[in-house]
Formats: structure tokens, sequence, C-alpha cells
């Protein structure tokens, strides 16, 4: 419980997230259905290193948290998916953003964000390197002290995946930190 403002100091409100264990976001069990789940005649093998960005993987928080399409606020993930079945197929390939044990968010935060994601085409038996820009400003949340979205300085892990229920180990990661200004 916390007090809410426009309360008296003596009254308090229950402090809760409106979307906790009902999206892929906070839900912890095992979904029917996971997030970017679909069929598909092909399969699909994702290479376990990407390149984030050019040079250092260390970028600058945003100076504002509103979205905005400033080019200083994008870093281009790179990831070589490659085709391993015998027919050519569409794959849409996701990232998702997790805090690592290095990033001070809070608990309430969600296990992992979807950033980005892109379709591509590959034909059998061939790799495809795939570029998606995520915005910077997607890694945001809202700080309810403070009533305004923040972005949290230190460690994320990006994952490329198929799907939010992709297990790690089978998904294509690296680290992209934020440093405070």
């Amino acid at each position: 419980m916390s007090a809410h403002p426009a309360l008296p100091a003596t009254a308090t409100t229950p402090v809760f997230i409106a979307s906790e264990g009902r999206t892929y976001r906070y839900f912890t069990g095992t979904p029917e259905y996971a997030f970017g789940f679909g069929l598909s005649y092909s399969t699909f093998k994702y290479d376990p290193n990407i390149s984030i960005g050019k040079g250092s993987s260390t970028r600058r928080i945003p100076k504002s948290t509103y979205l905005s399409e400033d080019p200083e606020n994008f870093v281009n993930v790179s990831v070589t998916v490659t085709n391993t079945s015998q027919r050519a197929g569409g794959e849409i390939v996701e990232l998702y953003a997790t805090p690592s044990s290095l990033c001070p968010s809070p608990s309430t935060e969600p296990k992992q964000k979807l950033v980005g994601f892109q379709r591509c085409w590959i034909q059998s038996g061939q790799a495809q390197s795939v570029t998606i820009p995520i915005n910077l400003q997607n890694l945001r949340r809202w700080d309810d002290p403070t009533h305004q979205y923040i972005i949290d300085p230190g460690t994320y892990v990006i994952y490329a995946r198929s799907s939010s229920d992709t297990p790690d180990t089978q998904s294509a990661s690296g680290r992209l930190t934020l440093a405070a200004e």
C-alpha cells in the first residue's frame, strides 16, 4: 500500500499493475499460445551471436522519454537467421529486452519486453542477416513516485527469437548498456 497524492496522508491505495499476470510481459505461467506463436512448414535457426550497433554496445540514455524518430535514439540490432527446412518460408524475427541483474529495474517490471520485430523471407538452406532498429525509448517504464516515464541505466540483454516463449538457450542474445549522462 502507498499513499496517494490526492488523498489525505492517512489514506492508502493498493499498488497494482493493471496488466500483472495477464499479458506476455507479466504472465509467469505457461500460455497456451505464446506471443508470436505461428505455424509454418519451415524451420529456422538463429545464430547465437547478435550485433548491437556499431562499435561499443554502450549508449547514452535518451534525454527525452517521449517517443520520437530522432536517429540518436536508435540502435541497430543484427542477427543471422538460417532456414533449416526443405522449403522457403517466412519468419518474423522478434527482439525482446530483459533487464539484467546489472540493471536496477524494479521487480514490477516485466521479465521481457518486445522492442522490435521484422518479417523476412528466406529460401531453403539459406542464411540471411536481419537488421532491426530499436528505439531506446521503448525501454522506458512508468515511475509511480515521479509520475513520469524513466529509462533505467544499466545493462539489458537483447534476445532475438521467434516467439516470447522461445528458451533463452535457443535465442540469439547480446548485451546493451545504457549509461546516464
